[in-house]
């Protein structure tokens, strides 16, 4: 009689630790999705910050590149008088 009723203590705690396993996935589910999401916003904002740098880069060097020119082209008309 004693062996059926630890049996069932025996049950009873495996099912007991299942369950605790079962509700602790579901928590680091919870816990790894919002990990997720936050990582994911942070790669937006730094891909954002990545592309307005570029295009800010781009639009100085275009600027650079007319000044550039403007006096290449002064210089030519000045070799040309010479």
């Amino acid at each position: 009689m004693d062996e059926i009723y630890t049996r069932l203590d025996d049950e009873q705690t495996e099912r007991q630790l299942l369950a605790g396993w079962r509700n602790m996935l579901f928590r680091d589910r919870r816990a790894h999705a919002h990990t997720r999401l936050l990582m994911e916003a942070e790669a937006r904002m730094l891909e954002h910050r990545r592309s307005t740098k570029t295009s800010e880069s781009t639009t100085a060097l275009q600027g650079q590149i007319t000044a550039l020119q403007g006096q290449v082209t002064a210089l030519q008309a000045q070799v040309t008088t010479l």
